[in-house]
C-alpha cells in the first residue's frame, strides 16, 4: 500500500504497520484476514497502522481532521480488479479502492477549545439565512460576525 500523507503534517507524524494485532484471532477461525500477504478470492484483508503525533506538532495545525490516502501498489498483485484484471469478458466491473485513514488532532490543554477537533465536510454557496424571532421582539438589524468575533464573544461569556 502507498500512503499519501498531507505535506503540512509529514514532518510531525510517524506511521508504521502496527504489531498490536499479531495475536488477534481472525474473523473466521479458518479464514486468515489480518495482515495477510495473500487476500483470498472473495474475502478481505485487514491491515493496521500505528500513528504517532510528535510532541512538536504545531498548535496552528491542531483542532483539525486529517486524511491519509491509501493506494494499492498493483505491482504486488498477480490479479487485481480494475487494474490488471486478466479477464477479457469484463467480469470484474469495479476497481479496488481502500478508504483513507482519517484522524483528528485535538487542541492542547490550556487552549480555549482544548480537546476539540473541527471538521468541514464541504463548503456551501448561495447560503440563505433564516431565523425565528419571537413576536415580542422588534428586530432592527442582523449583523453577521467572523470566527474571530465568535471566539472573542465565547471567551467573554465563558463559552
Amino acid at each position: 500500500m502507498v500512503l499519501t500523507i498531507p505535506d503540512e503534517i509529514k514532518d510531525y507524524i510517524t506511521i508504521i504497520p502496527s504489531d498490536h494485532n499479531i495475536e488477534v484471532a481472525p474473523q473466521f477461525f479458518d479464514f486468515e484476514n489480518i495482515n495477510v500477504v495473500t487476500i483470498r478470492d472473495g474475502f478481505m484483508g485487514q491491515y493496521y497502522y500505528k500513528l504517532t503525533i510528535n510532541d512538536d506538532f504545531p498548535e496552528s495545525l491542531m483542532g483539525k481532521v486529517y486524511s491519509i490516502g491509501i493506494d494499492i501498489d498493483e505491482t504486488y498483485f498477480d490479479r487485481l480488479p480494475g487494474y490488471n484484471d486478466p479477464t477479457s469478458t469484463g467480469y470484474h466491473d469495479y476497481t479496488l479502492k481502500v478508504p483513507p485513514i482519517k484522524f483528528g488532532v485535538p487542541y492542547p490543554s490550556g487552549h480555549l477549545r482544548a480537546g476539540k477537533v473541527y471538521y468541514t465536510n464541504g463548503y456551501s454557496t448561495d447560503l440563505y439565512l433564516s431565523a425565528i424571532i419571537p413576536k415580542s421582539w422588534n428586530l432592527i438589524a442582523i449583523k453577521p460576525i467572523s470566527n474571530a468575533e465568535i471566539t472573542s464573544i465565547r471567551a467573554a461569556s465563558g463559552d
